[in-house]
């Protein structure tokens, strides 16, 4: 479940980073967990609008959304919240709309992709248990090294292995020295569940 108190905080940073030529504050939420259930959202909505930040529900409408930004309301600051995974590039009709708009998400996985400063999902990708490329036929994931893993994320290794310490202090991952690498894996005790999940949890109460 979504940490409202939390959550909250961290969306009204992001409808304060607005621009002198903003007229109005776009916010895309893509809940693809489905961490905020229906009462969740009531409260959000509720606090937001304290603010004058209106919370529009997407049920993958997109000219209806298009049409509310662009045609009917484009002074009031609005987060667009959906139970849906962001659809891909050449997909998304809201793109253009996105492509100036902010971007919220809400994980461990994106607290740390916030302070490295990393965009899109490709540091998700290593985390989710069903990455075909690093599962074993009995399902658990082949550990990695950080060198493999500044590869896949196009980042620097000292950045890379930044975030790891940051998920080794939590508990969600282990690490492994052979040699002269270092290898990384999820925690013996996540085989159960997926580490995405799992910071889900680890979120929602901290």
């Amino acid at each position: 479940m979504v940490n409202v108190e939390k959550t909250l905080q961290t969306l009204l940073r992001k409808f304060a980073e607005k621009e002198d030529y903003e007229k109005m504050k776009i916010v895309f939420w893509y809940d693809k967990e489905e961490t905020a259930d229906e009462k969740s959202l009531a409260q959000i909505e509720d606090e937001l609008a304290k603010h004058n930040i209106k919370l529009k529900v997407f049920d993958d409408n997109f000219f209806e959304i298009k049409k509310l930004l662009e045609v009917e309301d484009t002074d009031s600051n609005y987060l667009i919240y959906s139970s849906e995974k962001e659809k891909n590039p050449e997909g998304n009709w809201l793109l253009g709309i996105q492509m100036y708009s902010g971007h919220f998400e809400n994980s461990r996985i994106s607290e740390i992709k916030s302070v490295l400063e990393i965009n899109g999902y490709d540091l998700d990708k290593f985390f989710e248990k069903d990455t075909s490329s690093s599962q074993t036929k009995e399902g658990r994931t082949h550990p990695r090294t950080i060198s493999e893993l500044s590869t896949l994320l196009d980042l620097e290794h000292s950045t890379v292995s930044k975030a790891l310490n940051l998920l080794e202090a939590a508990g969600l991952i282990k690490k492994e020295k052979r040699f002269q690498h270092v290898y990384v894996s999820r925690s013996e005790s996540l085989h159960s569940q997926s580490l995405r999940e799992n910071l889900i949890e680890y979120h929602a109460f901290h």
